[in-house]
């Protein structure tokens, strides 16, 4: 009962307030108003600040959202520019190696076949390669293989397409050598060591006498009868002194990279290029 009467004088009093606030003077009544309109207003600008505020982290998340978005549309982009880039890579040295090719063809007079090389000896990686060749193609047993860079190996057995070659890093492989700055003789054969990743080779039976030194360029000397002259195999590394006192040795990394052979050449005849004359001689 006492709760039922508290409630009837709570309503009372508000209405009593209306009705006061109706009958007030226009005056008192914009007083009252701009009053309250001073206690509402650090309110009113707090929410709109915080509304304002509110926007812009919405606008910022949605924003992110978007930047994932592109960055995962640049990352597909970034994709595909890297394989057109290897593609380019791809043809650059395609085109270089064409090029070579060229220029062999300028140097040799005999006729030079391409020839792929599809494997690779498995019981020895610097002993031997097995290349692909035409169908009809027959080769004689004095086929040498070279490349732009130099000498490769020579043939050893061939089939209707394919043709094995030993390469000149084996150790049965014997190549009649001179260093052509001296014109010193020597046989090369190859070794099992690598210097530098790639194979090494040995040129002995060396005059003594003879001035050797590091970096001089060995090319064939056509003695033997299967390799032609002139053609370049490999520069000195290190030279030694046997322990006879009768002859030099010296180490021989070999011109072409044969861990990395794509594309050899194949020549039955060889015709080394004229020598260049001297600078400030008139050519013959």
């Amino acid at each position: 009962m006492v709760v039922r009467d508290r409630r009837f004088l709570v309503w009372i009093l508000l209405a009593l307030v209306v009705v006061a606030a109706l009958s007030l003077p226009s005056g008192l009544e914009q007083r009252l108003a701009g009053g309250a309109r001073e206690l509402v207003a650090p309110i009113q600008g707090g929410l709109s600040v915080f509304g304002r505020r509110l926007a812009e982290a919405v606008a910022v998340i949605r924003g992110l959202g978007g930047m994932a978005a592109r960055n995962q549309e640049m990352s597909g982009e970034l994709t595909l520019l890297r394989n057109e880039l290897r593609v380019y890579r791809g043809l650059a040295e395609e085109n270089k190696r064409l090029r070579q090719a060229l220029d062999l063809r300028s140097r040799f007079s005999g006729e030079l076949i391409p020839a792929e090389v599809i494997a690779r000896d498995v019981s020895g990686w610097w002993r031997s390669v097995r290349v692909g060749k035409q169908g009809e193609l027959e080769l004689g047993p004095e086929t040498v293989a070279i490349t732009a860079d130099g000498l490769v190996g020579k043939l050893v057995s061939s089939s209707r397409n394919t043709a094995d070659l030993l390469l000149i890093s084996d150790p049965t492989c014997r190549v009649s050598v001179r260093i052509a700055r001296v014109g010193a003789s020597g046989v090369l054969s190859g070794r099992r060591a690598l210097i530098k990743g790639r194979a090494l080779c040995r040129m002995d039976f060396i005059n003594k006498d003879a001035e050797v030194r590091v970096g001089d360029e060995v090319e064939t000397s056509g003695m033997g009868g299967i390799f032609p002259r002139g053609i370049m195999v490999g520069r000195v590394s290190k030279i030694y002194r046997d322990d006879s006192g009768l002859y030099q040795y010296a180490d021989i990394v070999p011109a072409v990279d044969l861990g990395n052979l794509d594309i050899v050449f194949l020549i039955e005849s060889y015709q080394p290029p004229p020598p260049q004359p001297a600078e400030g001689e008139d050519a013959i």
